[in-house]
């Protein structure tokens, strides 16, 4: 429950840094944190747009739930007493 929790936070803030530098990068607004970074220069659309794909990919992981057990094979329950026997010449 924990990670489910840091996750979707770490995913907001992704996804909100994302919108954020592109908001930036296209108005010349100075918001976000994507432009303070100096070794980002010239790569802050593209860093923005990994940053929401990030963010999408951590809530699909976290709506995910995990690995989900699988259904048990169950045979139908036998009748009591002796086989009938085999019709196509195999033995049982």
């Amino acid at each position: 429950m924990l990670i489910k929790k840091v996750l979707e936070i770490v995913g907001f803030v992704a996804l909100v840094q994302g919108v954020l530098g592109l908001v930036r990068e296209f108005t010349h607004w100075h918001v976000g944190m994507i432009g303070r970074l100096p070794f980002l220069h010239d790569y802050e659309a593209f860093a923005s747009f990994v940053l929401i794909v990030l963010a999408c990919a951590l809530f699909a992981v976290t709506d995910s739930g995990g690995p989900r057990p699988r259904a048990r094979k169950t045979e139908p329950p036998r009748a009591a007493g002796p086989r009938p026997p085999c019709t196509d010449g195999r033995e049982p």
